[in-house]
């Protein structure tokens, strides 16, 4: 297990008791550098508690990884359905994220097809040009709803 990315410093007597050669903390890492990190990956895992956008979300499915995300992450909502780009979970349940984590890893055939589908839908209506697009419909239409003129 690898945890990409920093960790509060209220956090860090917790978590010093579960470094070992099994689960291995990176650190923060730079943007530009975490598709290295991705790709070494199976799945990748946000159960946050609370997050406004997780651009990681797409980041690690453009790279090909099934996702595992917590209800409560602003990106949770681009799985289709779940079980087909990835799983979304209660926050605060380890049990969910364990049985998610236990599936993908005894199931590598459908772990390699959700990471697949993942990428393709990441690739097909996540680009740049595809939010501006996004973004220019909502502001028409929240005009229109104010009856203002476009």
């Amino acid at each position: 297990l690898w945890h990409v990315g920093g960790i509060d410093i209220e956090m860090a007597p917790y978590i010093e008791k579960f470094k070992s050669k099994k689960i291995i903390f990176k650190g923060a890492q730079p943007q530009d550098q975490l598709y290295k990190f991705y790709s070494q990956g199976n799945v990748f895992i946000l159960p946050s508690i609370q997050d406004g956008f997780g651009m990681v979300i797409f980041q690690a499915m453009a790279c090909g990884l099934p996702v595992i995300l917590s209800e409560n992450t602003g990106a949770y909502d681009v799985i289709t359905k779940d079980g087909e780009e990835g799983f979304v979970i209660p926050i605060r349940s380890i049990g969910a994220i364990q049985e998610k984590v236990t599936y993908l890893y005894n199931n590598k055939s459908t772990c390699k097809q959700m990471g697949e589908k993942a990428k393709k839908k990441v690739a097909e209506g996540y680009t740049w040009d595809d939010y501006g697009e996004r973004y220019i419909k909502f502001l028409a239409d929240k005009l229109r709803k104010d009856n203002i003129d476009i």
